[in-house]
This record gives C-alpha cells, structure tokens and sequence, in this order.
C-alpha cells in the first residue's frame, strides 16, 4: 500500500460485505452510517474485528444521535498508524 493514501467509504445498513473492491493499493477508512453496525457489544465487536483483520480504518463519527442513521462514537482504532475522526457538529436542528 502506499503510504499516506487513504479513501474514505460511508456506510449505510444496505452495505452487504462487499468490500473495498477496486481499491487495491489504498487504505480504505469506514464511516458507517447506520447505528445497526454497532447495535450491542458482539456487534460492535465484530464489526471493529472485520475492520482489524482486512487493515481498514475505522471513522469515529462525532455527531448528533438523531434516529437510526446516526451511529455512536465508538472511540476505537483499528489501524496501527492511522486514526481518522469526523466532526459533523452538534447542531441537532440542522442535521438532516
């Protein structure tokens, strides 16, 4: 992989597994974006796991909790040399 390059993907729960195909030679980083991707510890578990074993970043989303397409922070690293936080703000009203 070369180094410093990283490709971020969103995640919604329509998301099946099927990867970062096409990706080849990238660090892809995961924004999931759907609270099911973290609905209780083994799911969190193993969503973190799936991230660790193929060397995908997680995205720690920092963002109001409206409904279900809005996920936690789940403050986990699953990169050894790479973190990434996205910081969409506090503004409940406006979140869309």
């Amino acid at each position: 992989m070369q180094q410093g390059l990283c490709v971020a993907v969103r995640l919604t729960d329509a998301f099946k597994h099927q990867g970062a195909r096409g990706l080849e030679g990238l660090t892809p980083a995961f924004e999931f974006r759907h609270r099911s991707w973290f609905a209780d510890d083994r799911t969190t578990a193993d969503t973190l796991g799936l991230l660790r074993e193929t060397g995908a970043v997680h995205v720690v989303v920092d963002a109001p909790q409206v409904g279900e397409r809005t996920v936690p922070a789940v403050w986990a690293a699953t990169h050894p040399d790479i973190a990434m936080v996205r910081l969409h703000g506090r503004n409940t009203g406006a979140w869309v």
